[in-house]
């Protein structure tokens, strides 16, 4: 049995999920060793270790089995294995929510207010490098509903202007081709101010700063910076546990009261159902059911 390489992906998924989906498969291929991932009982066997064994909640572990499956999906497609292995495969159950009650970890959404996205966009000083970096990056969060992967890496030439419609322009990790994304008219400024007062040619938008915050890098921002630079502003506005996907399910709960296609579109999902199940905070209001009869 040939050896089963997890970049197989990669001509059929975006950058972005492949990434994950190597990551989850060099998971599963620790565990069960590289001589017998095409296993289906390892896969099962490993599906109960991580319930069973780990605190992960049921979104990771559901995402690690879908990720060796999709691997799988492939691999039979190149013939690599047969397509009665990956049926097997398939045939492993999935982890069931009500088994792992729990183990979601309890500040997985945090809701931000209008008001306290206000405060977070105007925290950083804009009168340095950095704070017009980050104010712009703060903005472009709030509004776009862009994934953090999107956000870091955005291209010069992928802000949309001069008649293009007002936007960014990204490819996610559920994008089969380019999709524009919303951008207000603030967040806009705020990155034209950055992009001509930085010191360096950057094809990028966000750069890097290296030497302590000293000096402009032609890189862009690691996404791990951008959590810094999230955490740093919400720690000094006294904000607990806010993430940069915090600003995506900002996004759609204010879209959604206005308009739910809007906030579909905005957020790149296939279908409407998504938006509302993993995006929308909403919470029952005080005298809802007032006047009912």
């Amino acid at each position: 049995m040939p050896k089963i390489d997890p970049s197989i992906v990669e001509s059929v998924v975006s950058a972005a999920s492949a990434a994950i989906y190597r990551r989850d498969f060099a998971a599963f291929e620790a565990f069960a060793g590289a001589e017998d991932v095409t296993n289906p009982a390892q896969f099962a066997a490993w599906r109960e270790h991580l319930i069973k064994q780990t605190t992960l909640a049921h979104a990771t572990v559901q995402r690690m089995l879908t990720s060796v499956r999709m691997v799988m999906r492939e691999a039979a497609a190149r013939a690599l294995i047969s397509k009665a292995a990956y049926a097997d495969f398939q045939f492993v159950r999935s982890a069931q929510a009500r088994t792992m009650k729990g183990r979601e970890r309890p500040f997985n959404k945090t809701r931000l207010t209008s008001e306290d996205v206000r405060r977070l966009c105007d925290a950083p000083d804009a009168s340095t490098l950095l704070g017009l970096r980050d104010r712009a990056l703060l903005l472009t969060l709030a509004s776009s509903g862009a994934r953090i992967s999107e956000v870091v890496t955005l291209a010069v030439d992928h802000v949309l202007a001069n008649g293009q419609g007002r936007g960014i322009l990204v490819n996610g990790k559920t994008d089969v081709e380019w999709r524009r994304a919303p951008l207000s008219a603030e967040a806009g400024e705020a990155s034209a101010a950055w992009l001509a007062a930085r010191p360096v040619q950057s094809p990028c938008v966000f750069n890097a700063f290296d030497g302590s915050g000293a000096r402009v890098a032609v890189r862009h921002i690691s996404r791990t910076a951008a959590w810094q630079s999230v955490q740093k502003y919400a720690g000094q506005l006294g904000l607990d546990h806010v993430k940069p996907h915090d600003f995506r399910r900002f996004v759609a709960t204010s879209l959604v009261r206005r308009n739910p296609r809007q906030a579909q579109l905005a957020l790149g999902h296939k279908s409407l159902q998504t938006t509302y199940k993993h995006y929308v905070l909403d919470e029952l209001e005080d005298g809802v059911v007032d006047n009912l009869f």
